[in-house]
């Protein structure tokens, strides 16, 4: 397993073995070490277990028909706005979806 700053650098990095004496405990040793440990918890089904609980780790999740406006901000990338757009009786050219009205940096 290895550890990345917000930059994507390493900032480290650990090998994680087989089972101790029993289920509930790890082997585990740093890259670049030759000391090993045993570690509680099981770490290894923590990072190994089923891949169906890895797929969706949905942060925010809304009904977008409540929202009109969107703003998005970025650390040192300024924000996006976002106005959500609805097909009208008298007008067919307006398509349903998301429109970008404000850039800023």
């Amino acid at each position: 397993m290895e550890i990345k700053n917000d930059k994507g650098a390493s900032i480290g990095a650990l090998y994680i073995g087989k089972n101790g004496a029993n289920w509930d405990q790890n082997f585990v040793r740093e890259k670049g070490s030759n000391d090993v440990y045993l570690a509680g918890g099981s770490v290894r089904t923590a990072f190994f277990g089923d891949r169906k609980r890895w797929k969706d780790k949905t942060i925010v999740k809304f009904d977008k028909a409540f929202v009109k406006k969107l703003q998005i901000a970025k650390k040192d990338s300024g924000t996006v706005e976002l106005v959500r757009t609805t097909p009208s009786p008298t007008d067919t050219s307006i398509k349903e979806g998301w429109q970008i009205v404000g850039q800023e940096k």
